[in-house]
């Protein structure tokens, strides 16, 4: 391009930075390649998603959907915790596909915003997917040797970043005798107005509980995650109000980079009354609904 279409470039009066949006790419193209297989035939970038299908698939019908995480969105940006949206979309496009007996295959999708933030945006797309499809894996085998799927799965050979918090999450849930019912399912709660999709439920320790994973580069204090714990009691109260069930307990786990990983606890009931007044707070202040 000439200086003058550079200073004067009609797309980025119009909003459109492609610079940034090239600046996106370089980001969180490790982190999309780690997320591929063998059928999965070039990287990000291109202008279409490119999957080969294997020979054991006779006659294949292909099954799609698409799907939004809706109002998570509005409380990760109050709240600046962007890193997990993007593992709820991803779930949320599973659990349709296999309700209709299919097979997850691949994921394709887009990302769209108002004025692109790149260090906002990479938070949203990079790598917590890889490390929740590793532990989701490990539990629903029904005889686990950690040792043996560690090398079996690959996770050994993953990155660092992937690796570690995979491994020190599962170490985690497996001290603590987890026994997951449930892996990201969808919860609702039509009274209260809102929907998301829960990591695991299972017992903890023997106690039937609410289990959510994060990853995070530094450690985690109390003060720090209060969020998660509301975001845990929303899923107990949704369960609790659509399978008539008593979920009064939570646990937390982070993997930290290059640290060991941290288990937070909590009481479902005392965390009732904050989690009311913020989806009131959502629907009266920012979206003008009579709540």
């Amino acid at each position: 391009m000439t200086k003058e279409i550079i200073e004067n470039d009609p797309y980025k009066s119009a909003g459109v930075d492609i610079d940034a949006g090239n600046d996106l790419v370089d980001l969180i193209k490790e982190d999309v390649a780690s997320s591929h297989n063998h059928n999965v035939l070039g990287n990000i970038g291109g202008f279409a998603g490119m999957f080969k299908l294997d020979k054991e698939y006779k006659n294949p019908i292909l099954v799609a959907c698409t799907d939004g995480v809706g109002t998570k969105v509005a409380l990760a940006q109050e709240s600046n915790k962007l890193d997990n949206i993007g593992q709820d979309l991803v779930g949320m496009c599973v659990n349709d596909l296999v309700v209709c007996g299919a097979k997850p295959l691949f994921f394709l999708d887009y990302f769209a915003s108002s004025k692109l933030e790149v260090s906002e945006a990479s938070r949203v797309i990079k790598r917590g997917t890889a490390v929740h499809d590793y532990i989701e894996q490990y539990y629903l085998q029904e005889d686990r040797v950690f040792s043996d799927w560690f090398v079996s799965s690959g996770l050994s050979k993953e990155p660092r970043k992937i690796k570690q918090p995979a491994r020190d999450i599962i170490k985690e849930c497996d001290r603590n005798n987890f026994t997951p019912y449930a892996q990201e399912i969808p919860l609702w709660h039509p009274k209260l107005k809102f929907a998301g999709r829960v990591v695991g439920i299972g017992l903890w320790n023997g106690v039937l509980s609410i289990i959510d994973f994060k990853t995070s580069k530094k450690k985690k204090y109390t003060s720090q995650i209060k969020n998660y714990y509301i975001q845990a009691t929303a899923y107990a109260v949704a369960h609790n109000y659509l399978f008539n069930t008593a979920i009064n307990n939570f646990s937390i786990v982070i993997g930290v980079d290059e640290k060991e990983s941290q288990c937070f606890t909590g009481k479902v009931v005392n965390f009732i009354p904050e989690l009311k007044y913020r989806v009131r707070s959502f629907y009266t202040q920012q979206k003008g609904i009579e709540y």
